[in-house]
């Protein structure tokens, strides 16, 4: 159940991310095109947009870095070790292959 939380989370965490990183890659291409081919009516156009998403992604930055979670796990030894030995040792067998030395020739 816990691990369950905590993948949750962190695929949350990662769809926020890859979504800012998209936006910023977004813009910075929206820069470069107006800057090339762009006029003064585009670039102030832009520079409004780009106002409003730069809010946005300080306040979802800022959301990622209020969320974030130290969780501690414990792990749990369910079957003891001297089991699992028995039970591996159990499931092999040890064969020994008599051969002469002319076979590693």
């Amino acid at each position: 159940m816990q691990n369950r939380v905590l993948l949750q989370n962190f695929d949350t965490r990662q769809t926020n991310i890859t979504y800012l990183r998209d936006q910023i890659s977004t813009d910075r291409d929206n820069i470069d095109a107006i800057k090339q081919h762009g006029n003064d009516r585009h670039v102030f156009l832009l520079r409004r947009k780009i106002t409003k998403e730069i809010r946005d992604i300080e306040s979802r930055t800022q959301q990622l870095n209020q969320s974030k979670v130290a969780s501690n796990i414990e792990v749990v030894e369910q079957t003891p070790v001297d089991n699992i030995v028995r039970t591996i040792k159990g499931a092999l067998r040890v064969q020994t292959n008599v051969r002469g030395a002319e076979d590693y020739g």
